[in-house]
């Protein structure tokens, strides 16, 4: 079987891939989003993105698939329900808290679908700005359950480094620690990844991961793009994560999801 026949599924991270520098989706790269929903292969969008900072690029675009938030923490199928999900306990989310406190480091999480935050700062805004969220303003101590979806760390990359260290001291492998870039460290439960989130939709579809197709950028799309059939690197990714994939697409200033799956489908 020609390999372009055997994929059904097309996973795209937003930021970095499907999105330009203006955080924006081409009218190209949303058109071929379309013609291949037209011609029956699922498109995931794939993204740290809480559900809400997604749901706009999703409708804007007219998909009608699934899709995976919060870096793999939770799948929603095409009626926006959740139908997988992993969240902290309360006990991981209360020391998550207090090392960005020790360190003196902005840090945020998403609990229900809610951002919260203890105080909006400049970093507060500029991620505000960025997502389209709306805050809510909380002091994490009083919450009786801190069941973050996903706990986020913002600062310069050094500092971060020594947070991810730590973090590996507390608590080795019971979390699921990925940048989506350089400046943003994000916390999730141990069994959240976008490649996990891939796996339990490809079982639900009686698929396998030859099957797959996914194109991204960032370090937080590394283990997707390798467990897929064709992983796609962006030109704009880090050169350390390029040199590990054989494919290759296009800026993403230049169109080039869109013109990728163009050329690759014969669409």
């Amino acid at each position: 079987m020609d390999v372009k026949n055997k994929i059904k599924i097309v996973a795209i991270d937003l930021d970095g891939t499907l999105l330009n520098s203006n955080h924006e989706v081409s009218p190209k790269n949303a058109d071929v989003l379309r013609k291949l929903e037209k011609n029956g292969i699922k498109v995931v969008i794939t993204t740290g993105r809480a559900y809400e900072a997604m749901i706009r690029f999703y409708k804007e675009i007219g998909l009608n698939g699934e899709a995976i938030c919060y870096n793999g923490a939770v799948v929603y199928d095409k009626d926006h329900n959740p139908v997988w999900k992993n969240t902290l306990d309360h006990e991981t989310g209360l020391e998550l808290v207090k090392v960005g406190e020790e360190f003196n480091t902005y840090h945020h999480g998403f609990i229900d679908n809610k951002w919260v935050l203890p105080e909006m700062t400049d970093i507060a805004r500029e991620y505000k700005n960025r997502t389209g969220l709306n805050e809510t303003l909380v002091d994490f101590h009083q919450l009786e359950n801190i069941a973050f979806t996903k706990m986020m760390y913002i600062g310069e990359n050094e500092i971060l480094m020594d947070i991810y260290n730590v973090l590996d001291d507390k608590f080795g492998d019971q979390l699921y620690k990925a940048f989506s870039n350089p400046m943003f460290l994000e916390i999730m439960h141990r069994d959240s990844s976008k490649a996990k989130a891939l796996s339990f939709l490809l079982e639900e579809n009686n698929l396998t991961s030859d099957n797959l197709l996914a194109i991204g950028d960032g370090y937080n799309d590394f283990e997707m793009l390798s467990m897929a059939g064709i992983g796609v690197i962006m030109e704009n990714a880090p050169e350390e994560l390029k040199k590990h994939f054989m494919h290759k697409a296009l800026s993403n200033d230049e169109d080039g999801v869109g013109r990728f799956l163009e050329s690759f489908f014969e669409i």
